[in-house]
């Protein structure tokens, strides 16, 4: 008889598109962090991994000296206090 050791599904419970209902991840599980399987969208370190890269890049395109944040990239002073942007928008 063959044992098929099944990998366990993640534990993540996500929204259906109504809001009303939510279900368990279905996705495989592909890391283990403190006692709980996670896929590979909702592992915890993966996500703050793009969070940090996301404030990074929000960060570089901010205005140094005032802080606005170049919401569109088609003006190369800041709006508010006329900073020169040193940067090409990518």
């Amino acid at each position: 008889m063959n044992k098929i050791k099944e990998t366990p599904q993640c534990c993540e419970m996500v929204y259906n598109r109504d809001i009303w209902h939510h279900h368990q991840c279905s996705k495989k599980s592909v890391v283990e962090r403190n006692g709980k399987f996670y896929c590979k969208i909702h592992d915890p370190e993966h996500i703050k991994a793009k969070e940090k890269k996301r404030e990074e890049r929000y960060n570089l395109e901010s205005c140094k000296k005032c802080g606005h944040h170049f919401s569109y990239g088609w003006y190369s002073y800041c709006p508010i206090c006329g900073t020169k942007r040193k940067y090409p928008r990518p």
